[in-house]
């Protein structure tokens, strides 16, 4: 009878120690839950407070940590994206990026840069329309965050249909090693290194009609490459793409887009690169 009893005892602790396990393991998740969340609410609140809205000549702002960057139907981890809005708060019709064949819709996912801001998913095959005549005959300045999960041949974070020169604004991955800025036929190339794993980067591509092409990865004072002869500008740019070009697509995730229709000053280009830095946690160079 002592025997049972102590018996029946073990068992009630071993349930009381699988309780509390339980209850510690819960308490855990949902700690981390609300470290994500907190890490969101500072990244949300970057994104409000920013110089970029300051800056003059903004002309699209597409980004994943705000609420109103996307459908609210849309806004949910694995659903596909029919929009992209555009937060530029001065634009008095807004530059929204759509994809209305779901074939061709990249999807949200959550906690894809610093374990806690979203990101559109493009697959390969994916890409969303916006309107690029803003760009056409003008200085330009134009912000990535990234992180590209192969390194296949021309990766385009940015491109269009047309394939005539100084027709299609193409920002991509040329190769494995290499980002090209290119106005079709007019390019600037840059090495980066071989691709291995995913890594979050931004990429400020730079242009204007007196100084050419300038390209920086991850920030810093002097450019990684410039190019003083390519002082062509865009003479159209139709069927303007964001994670696309002709027939060769991106793969991966995308955060933030920054465009203006002008070429920043090195201060200004600064301070977005510094909001970016702080709010993706990348390192200036």
């Amino acid at each position: 009878m002592t025997l049972n009893n102590k018996k029946a005892f073990s068992l009630i602790e071993i349930s009381l120690v699988i309780i509390i396990i339980a209850i510690l393991i819960a308490g855990s998740l949902n700690g981390i839950e609300m470290v994500k969340k907190a890490k969101l609410a500072t990244a949300q609140s970057l994104t409000e407070q920013s110089v970029v809205s300051q800056i003059k000549d903004l002309s699209a702002w597409y980004e994943t940590s705000l609420q109103r960057s996307f459908i609210d139907s849309e806004r949910d981890n694995g659903l596909k994206i029919s929009t992209w809005k555009d937060i530029n708060p001065n634009a008095l019709i807004p530059n929204n990026a759509t994809q209305t064949t779901s074939a061709n819709q990249p999807t949200f996912f959550d906690n894809r840069f610093n374990d806690t801001i979203p990101g559109v998913y493009f697959d390969g095959n994916d890409f969303l329309n916006f309107i690029g005549t803003e760009l056409v005959k003008s200085a330009y300045s134009v912000f990535i965050i990234e992180k590209r999960m192969s390194g296949g041949d021309l990766l385009s974070m940015i491109g269009g249909l047309t394939t005539a020169v100084n027709s299609n604004l193409i920002l991509a991955y040329r190769n494995s090693n290499t980002i090209t800025q290119a106005h079709y036929g007019n390019d600037i190339d840059f090495a980066v290194p071989d691709y291995s794993s995913p890594i979050t980067r931004m990429h400020s591509f730079l242009f204007n009609s007196t100084y050419g092409k300038k390209y920086w990865i991850n920030g810093g004072d002097l450019p990684d490459k410039a190019d003083a002869t390519q002082t062509a500008s865009l003479t159209s740019y139709d069927n303007a793409w964001l994670g696309r070009y002709y027939n060769y697509y991106y793969f991966g995730d995308i955060a933030e887009i920054i465009m203006f229709k002008r070429s920043l000053s090195s201060e200004e280009r600064k301070a977005v690169e510094a909001y970016l830095s702080k709010k993706y946690n990348i390192a200036i160079q």
